[in-house]
């Protein structure tokens, strides 16, 4: 692990982000791959397909902790501006912040089933609402002092099963527990999650310039984030954007379906 310095922008105070670098054997000048994961993730839920993007495409790869994630910073301040201004370093919604910055520097963008529509964050229809950012503070509130990670993770997953039914969700929610000096903590600031769903800036994407490099987005036909009739409000903002269907593939494709993702990407990645 190590950390990139960024630079300040708009008054915006720059933070060091954690990221992971899977270097390269031989001798490449290709441009570096940046993998910059969601909402609730972090740089480790794409150690695996980082190795093996490595090794298909000769290009250093690097898997970015987002701040207020993982090893980054809790700076207390998680909105789309900071994160693509400050970080400068691109997903999806962040690129769309800095898109009129420096696109120049982006050969080719590839978004992981996100769109650009509004997203609910209502407990009746979306898992990423307050109510369950309160229940993880609570889990870790009810976890006994003197428990093993493992013994602690048990412990949370069983107060969150009635939030996140679907044991898959929870066990990417519960890789980011640590040991902390109060016992267990999340690795996210969830305070600052918090203020960002509560203020409605997961949907706060700012209108910019078209982006006219090279897109491709590639989604699952089991989730609802990108959906066939999105594919002409996605091409108004990326007119040179690609879709990719995987029908069996739900949000998290690039770890259930990883082998037909891979494949997909890597035709993206080395056509020229």
């Amino acid at each position: 692990n190590a950390h990139f310095q960024n630079v300040s922008k708009r008054n915006i105070t720059a933070v060091n982000l954690s990221f992971h670098c899977n270097e390269v054997n031989k001798s490449s000048d290709k441009n570096p791959l940046l993998v910059y994961h969601g909402l609730f993730g972090s740089k480790f839920n794409w150690r695996v397909l980082s190795t093996k993007l490595t090794e298909a495409t000769l290009r250093k790869v690097y898997t970015l902790d987002v701040r207020d994630h993982g090893e980054s910073p809790h700076t207390g301040i998680l909105t789309y501006e900071t994160m693509a201004i400050a970080e400068k370093f691109t997903n999806w919604s962040q690129f769309r912040w800095s898109c009129n910055v420096s696109p120049e520097k982006v050969e080719k963008l590839i978004v992981v089933d996100i769109g650009i529509k509004t997203l609910s964050t209502s407990p009746q229809s979306s898992i990423v609402n307050i109510n369950l950012v309160k229940a993880m503070k609570e889990a870790i509130g009810s976890v006994p002092s003197g428990l093993s990670l493992s013994e602690s993770r048990r412990k949370v997953d069983e107060h969150l099963k009635s939030f996140v039914p679907d044991e898959f969700v929870r066990g990417f929610l519960l890789m980011n527990l640590k040991k902390s000096n109060e016992g267990i903590a999340w690795k996210y600031n969830l305070s600052a999650i918090e203020r960002f769903l509560r203020d409605n800036s997961l949907n706060d994407l700012k209108l910019c310039a078209p982006f006219k490099g090279e897109v491709l987005v590639i989604h699952g036909g089991m989730s609802d984030y990108v959906r066939t009739d999105d594919y002409e409000s996605i091409r108004e903002w990326f007119p040179n954007c690609k879709f990719e269907c995987i029908p069996e593939g739900n949000h998290y494709l690039h770890i259930q379906c990883q082998q037909e993702f891979l494949k997909r990407v890597l035709l993206f990645i080395n056509s020229t």
